[in-house]
């Protein structure tokens, strides 16, 4: 799974899924403070309102601090793509082509493309219908 590339405060709700089990934090004024026997659990499913460089923020006040990409699944909707269209890497190579009606997991947002995972983007020129959670 492809690090989630985002350098500013993203206002995008998401979903994240945990592949291992991990600590969970709450912010005491500027620092972050471990809560202890707290824990988010492989495969289950948390809402997030924040991410930044720094941190995830989920919905009930709880923060995921230094958690490596590779340790969860994100998602912030659904694309559904309404023509045939290329997939390509971030540098613009046509990787393959999808067939309209066809729908990815949004796994990241860019300013012009939308990552549906493995490296692979479509760009949002092309006729996409985008459903955000």
């Amino acid at each position: 799974m492809e690090a989630i590339a985002i350098n500013k405060q993203s206002q995008f709700k998401a979903e994240i899924t945990m592949k291992y089990d991990v600590s969970v934090y709450k912010k005491n004024g500027n620092e972050f403070e471990r809560v202890p026997k707290e824990y988010l659990k492989r495969g289950n499913a948390y809402q997030v309102i924040a991410i930044t460089d720094d941190y995830i923020q989920l919905n009930n006040g709880h923060y995921i601090v230094n958690v490596d990409p590779r340790q969860y699944d994100i998602q912030f909707g659904e694309v559904t793509m309404n023509e045939r269209m290329p997939i390509c890497s971030r540098s613009g190579v046509i990787l393959r082509y999808v067939e309209a009606g066809q729908k990815f997991k949004i796994r990241s947002i860019h300013d012009n493309c939308i990552g549906i995972g493995n490296k692979q983007y479509v760009s949002i020129q092309h006729d996409i219908a985008i459903n955000l959670l």
